[in-house]
């Protein structure tokens, strides 16, 4: 699945343009992000704000014990300081999608993030997964 995000030349918001989604996955991934979206001033923020959302995302959809593990992983591989930071995003995100997008249950395999004009172009593979 491709799918291309593109920007509205007409809507000036005070905080960094990220694009709008044209097809229905990238529309709830960009609105799931939003939050931290609104905070990003450049691309390389918005794009490692898309790839927590991502990361979060497919969190989600993981069993509570290969949810913490992966998490314990993860946490493990950035600094010691930024720890709690990641922990405490993670948990909003995770609460984000469960609150907001319970049913929308398919894993992001994987998603290249590249600049597109004014905004990014998202291409990724996805799959379904079932409620077990």
């Amino acid at each position: 699945m491709n799918d291309q995000i593109s920007q509205d030349p007409e809507e000036k918001p005070e905080f960094a343009h990220y694009g709008v989604a044209s097809s229905d996955l990238a529309h709830v991934i960009i609105e799931f992000a939003k939050p931290m979206l609104e905070q990003c001033g450049t691309y390389n923020r918005r794009e490692e704000a898309i790839s927590y959302a991502i990361l979060a995302w497919n969190l989600s959809l993981e069993n509570a014990a290969e949810q913490e593990r992966l998490r314990r992983d993860i946490e493990s591989q950035v600094p010691e300081s930024d720890r709690d930071e990641i922990h405490a995003l993670f948990d909003y995100l995770i609460k984000r999608k469960q609150e907001f997008y319970a049913d929308n249950r398919f894993y992001i395999l994987e998603y290249t993030l590249t600049p597109s004009g004014d905004g990014m172009r998202i291409e990724m593979s996805t799959r379904y997964v079932p409620r077990s």
